[in-house]
Parts: C-alpha cells; sequence; structure tokens
C-alpha cells in the first residue's frame, strides 16, 4: 500500500496550480487575471474561512450576457470589507451538467453576512432580479457556503 501523507493545510491557488491539478479534479480550467485577490487559504492561520462555491449549467446562448452579470458582480465583490478572493472555473470534462463553478473566500461568516446585504442592495439599485435573470438565460444552478474542514487536511 502507499504511503498516505496528509494534505497542506495552506493552498495557494493560482492559475499555474489550477493547471496543474487539472489532471486530478477533472474540471478546473481558470485563468487568475487578479493576483490581488488570488486566494492563498491558510486554514491552520484563518479556521474562520468562509466560502461560497456555486455550480451553474448555462447555455452556449446565454454565455455572454451570464458572464457579464458575473465580471459585474464580482468587480462589485471586490470592494467589500473581508473579500478574500474568487476563481472562476470552467468545465475541463465529467459527467457533471454544470459547466461553470465559481468560489468566493472571505475572512468569516459575518463579512459574508454583511456583504450579501450589500449585494442584495447593489442589485436592488441597478435594477438587477437574479433569480429573473437566471430564470430568462435558462440558467440551473447550485450555491451554498461552505466551511474548511480542519479534520480532513
Amino acid at each position: 500500500m502507499e504511503h498516505l501523507t496528509k494534505w497542506p493545510t495552506t493552498i495557494a491557488i493560482g492559475a499555474a496550480a489550477l493547471v496543474a491539478l487539472a489532471p486530478f479534479a477533472g474540471v478546473i480550467a481558470a485563468k487568475a487575471r487578479d493576483t490581488k485577490h488570488m486566494m492563498n487559504i491558510d486554514i491552520e492561520k484563518n479556521p474562520n474561512l468562509y466560502f461560497r462555491i456555486d455550480s451553474f449549467s448555462v447555455p452556449d446562448a446565454a454565455r455572454e450576457e451570464f458572464d457579464g452579470a458575473m465580471r459585474r458582480n464580482m468587480a462589485f465583490i471586490k470592494t467589500l470589507p473581508g473579500f478574500l478572493g474568487h476563481v472562476v472555473f470552467a468545465k475541463a470534462g465529467g459527467p457533471t451538467s454544470f459547466n461553470v463553478a465559481t468560489m468566493a473566500a472571505w475572512e468569516n461568516k459575518e463579512a459574508f453576512d454583511k456583504a450579501s446585504v450589500e449585494v442584495g442592495a447593489y442589485y436592488q439599485k441597478i435594477g438587477f432580479d437574479r433569480a429573473s435573470a437566471l430564470a430568462r438565460w435558462g440558467v440551473k444552478s447550485e450555491i451554498g457556503t461552505f466551511t474548511a474542514r480542519r479534520d480532513m487536511q
């Protein structure tokens, strides 16, 4: 039996790392454009990190409009306190019906909760109804918030 080692508790996610991990993950294809907001996940030093991970099935016909809305959202959340970074993934293979996934990291749940209120106010200000837009585009999604399991690192 092969020797099993413990996974590292610090992970810096950048384009090179994502590409290197692609054969193992099966669905990773991303570009890191904003090095200021590349994720550096150290759960030993930051045990309260909070993540939002979303998966989307975006029809080709809706991709341009969906991507525009996602860019606008990412530009806004980068300005919010407690935001640590994000990564957008494009499906590279595998049986899942989702072709886009996003992961955003926050300092803690409180920062995320405050940001959620700010995002809601921002959407209202610009007249964007997320649920209606997703329905109009024919996008299916699964959305969740997560914490890192320290016992599994």
